[in-house]
């Protein structure tokens, strides 16, 4: 098959931005990085952009998106929730994430 005709059939992926921002809080929280944290270390005047990541209602900037995964010390991709996934998926790939930075 042809790569021309593999980029077609592939289906364009979505982020699931409330299942994202469950991901993030859950790295966080095991890792006992606070919102409070987030915020002095990206130099935010308050914390409620922080907030809603975790909540799902918004998804950080890229810059601060790689910002944050550098403060987590996992990649972006751990991050991420594809829509239409599962949770456990994403979990899996988190929990091997944990084994790497432990």
């Amino acid at each position: 098959m042809s790569v021309q005709k593999e980029v077609i059939m592939m289906q364009y992926p979505v982020i699931d931005v409330k299942a994202t921002g469950k991901t993030m809080k859950e790295l966080c929280r095991s890792r006992g990085i606070s919102a409070k944290n987030i915020q002095e270390y990206m130099n935010f005047s308050n914390v409620q952009s922080i907030y809603n990541w975790f909540g799902g209602k918004t998804m950080p900037s890229l810059d601060n998106f790689y910002a944050l995964s550098r403060l987590l010390g996992v990649s972006m991709e751990a991050m991420i929730v594809p829509s239409g996934t599962e949770e456990p998926d994403n979990l899996l790939h988190f929990d091997k994430e944990l084994k790497k930075s432990a």
